[in-house]
């Protein structure tokens, strides 16, 4: 199953409500990506840009995206950025079609 990395960041009202009664949020974590047919593989806090870092492993790209949707929608959430994971068993694939490319790749600028 593909693994998604989430770099995320709360509002202001977010924070404000989570200090006043603490959220247990990889558990709410843990029932979204199982609500869209995955697992979530870790929750953390985060200093800096970001203020949530997660891992889920979903079905496909439309579950993922699903959960980005999802997660934005509710307002107390900014800046959600979405990765998808490449393991190392999928490397050599990649690198196959990379090679690929580079010989039918017009540089630009020529």
């Amino acid at each position: 199953m593909p693994k998604y990395l989430y770099l995320g960041s709360y509002t202001e009202e977010a924070w404000r409500r989570m200090i006043e009664s603490p959220p247990d949020r990889p558990n709410a974590a843990a029932k979204l990506a199982e609500g869209l047919g995955g697992t979530a593989d870790c929750f953390y806090y985060a200093f800096g840009e970001f203020d949530i870092v997660t891992i889920f492993d979903l079905p496909d790209d439309a579950a993922a995206a699903a959960l980005s949707l999802a997660v934005t929608s509710t307002g107390r959430v900014k800046s959600l950025r979405t990765h998808r994971l490449i393991d190392a068993d999928e490397a050599p694939a990649m690198f196959a079609h990379a090679k690929e490319a580079v010989g039918v790749y017009e540089v630009p600028g020529g």
